[in-house]
C-alpha cells in the first residue's frame, strides 16, 4: 500500500516539475519596464507625492492648535472676570449659566 502510494507522489512530483519547466515566461517588454521604473522613481520623489493631503494635515493641526488657544483664553477671562466672592459656591455659578441661557437678555 505504502509502495504505491510513494509512486502516485514520484509521479506527481514528475509532473509537476515537467509543467513548471515547460512553462513560458510573459513577455513584457522594455516599454512595460521602463513604464515601472518611471513609476517607482515617481513615487520616492516628492513630485510623484499628493501635495494635498499634507496641505490638509497642516490646516488640521493648526485649527485645532487655534481652537485649544481660544478655548483656554475664554476660560480663563470667565473664571478671572466673574464677579463671584471666593465663598460662593459653583453651584451657584451654574446655575447663573442655566438662567442666562433660558433667560437672554
Amino acid at each position: 500500500m505504502m509502495a504505491h502510494h510513494d509512486e502516485d507522489m514520484q509521479k506527481l512530483e514528475r509532473a509537476l516539475t515537467e509543467a513548471h519547466r515547460v512553462r513560458q515566461e510573459p513577455s513584457l517588454g522594455a516599454d512595460w519596464t521602463r513604464r515601472v521604473m518611471r513609476d517607482i522613481r515617481l513615487a520616492a520623489t516628492s513630485e510623484g507625492r499628493s501635495s494635498i493631503a499634507p496641505a490638509v494635515e497642516q490646516l488640521v493641526w493648526r485649527t485645532a492648535a487655534v481652537a485649544a488657544t481660544v478655548a483656554v483664553v475664554l476660560t480663563v477671562s470667565i473664571v478671572a472676570l466673574s464677579p463671584m466672592s471666593s465663598t460662593e459656591s459653583t453651584g451657584s455659578l451654574t446655575e447663573e449659566f442655566e438662567l442666562t441661557l433660558l433667560f437672554p437678555e
